[in-house]
């Protein structure tokens, strides 16, 4: 089984310190077994929720944590924090894993990340998530020469369970483009380069619809 990274988004409940949140899954999770890497960022574009990029062996590993008598107590300490129930899922990220999200609050190579969810049918074939990653693969090299302030890294992968998008379930294809600041991606969506090349992904066979949302992650390792 692939190694994956495991997005799980919280919405937390207003006024919660969230680096409660962070402190307990860096020592509570990460010291498990199968357990990689855990990277986490507030969204930029609204703090109250936060994101963390958990890297894993496979999935049977975060499975196998998820299933120890440990982890209840855990959940329901989480579920204290939060609004609503976590959005989970993972993502087979190529490459692996996803240097582009190790953004060490700002300071790495990458010190923001745009992270991209296109959304397709629940029942999209091999073939047409293939097309779709051959065409977000066009638009990432065609941005490359011409986007000022792109960092050049970049990761993606379809997600290996059905997720929510407006009511319905779907598929998701979930890329990462690396930038220098939000200020130079904002600045990049306003040029004749961009508006020649996005149709690359809004033009994919199947697609329901998009959302992006841009972090700064701190990044702590076993």
């Amino acid at each position: 089984m692939p190694a994956v990274t495991e997005i799980a988004a919280l919405h937390l409940k207003p006024g919660t310190d969230w680096t409660i949140a962070t402190e307990k899954v860096t020592t509570r999770i990460l010291p498990k077994a199968g357990c990689l890497r855990v990277r986490y960022s507030q969204k930029i574009e609204d703090p109250e929720q936060v994101v963390f990029f958990i890297d894993w062996e496979d999935v049977s590993a975060h499975q196998a944590v998820m299933k120890s008598e440990a982890y209840g107590p855990f959940l329901e300490e989480m579920m204290q924090l939060v609004r609503a129930d976590p959005v989970v899922y993972h993502v087979p990220f190529e490459p692996f894993p996803a240097t582009v999200l190790n953004n060490e609050d700002g300071k790495g190579k990458t010190p923001i990340a745009e992270v991209l969810h296109a959304y397709f049918p629940a029942d999209i074939s091999m073939v047409q998530q293939q097309e779709a990653l051959i065409k977000v693969q066009q638009f990432i090299d065609e941005s490359k020469p011409v986007a000022q302030g792109f960092s050049g890294e970049t990761a993606h992968g379809f997600v290996l369970e059905e997720v929510d998008f407006k009511d319905e379930r779907c598929r998701a294809l979930v890329v990462v483009l690396g930038w220098e600041s939000l200020e130079a991606h904002k600045a990049y969506r306003e040029t004749e380069d961009f508006n020649r090349t996005i149709p690359l992904l809004r033009g994919m066979e199947g697609l329901k619809g998009m959302q992006v949302f841009h972090v700064s992650n701190h990044v702590v390792t076993r």
